[in-house]
């Protein structure tokens, strides 16, 4: 299956999200509804009711606007949100209900003497929820104790209710 797929990125554990996927979108939507989209995501999960209000009264209000490379979007900073169109994507149910999300990144191409060369192949890609039920935007690392919070690191199995 072909699809726009959403995802948080981060550079290191002090900014790690619960749910490394975000949304997934129909792929025939152009980029301009879809970089709204992640716009209003990142917004929502980082701004306050009174930001927000100021960003739909002017969106040059907003410090942090999508940016759009081709067909990939980007928003925010440190998580970002991702938007682009993957291939392949599929999701498998484990046993216990948690979720295998895969999918094949889109290649890369850079122009050589005026053409069109792929510059790096299609790359399989997966994540899997640790957490049955809707998309959590939880920040799962403890930023005072410099760890990982409670059954959120490597190899650990969240609680319950987490």
């Amino acid at each position: 299956m072909k699809a726009w797929l959403i995802t948080w990125e981060w550079a290191n554990d002090a900014t790690t999200v619960a749910d490394r996927v975000v949304g997934v979108l129909n792929p025939n939507w152009g980029g301009e509804k879809v970089a709204d989209i992640v716009e209003f995501l990142y917004s929502n999960t980082n701004a306050s009711v009174e930001q927000l209000a100021s960003y739909a009264k002017k969106r040059s209000n907003n410090p942090y606007q999508a940016t759009k490379e081709g067909r990939r979007i980007f928003c925010g900073h440190n998580p970002e949100l991702y938007a682009r169109v993957v291939s392949d994507l599929k999701i498998d149910i484990t046993d216990d209900g948690r979720e295998i999300i895969s999918w094949k990144e889109p290649p890369v191409y850079k122009l050589v003497n005026g053409e069109k060369v792929i510059e790096k192949e299609p790359l399989p890609d997966e994540f899997t929820r640790r957490i049955i039920g809707p998309v959590s935007h939880k920040v799962i690392w403890d930023r005072i104790n410099s760890k990982f919070i409670n059954g959120w690191g490597p190899g650990e199995i969240p609680g319950e209710y987490d």
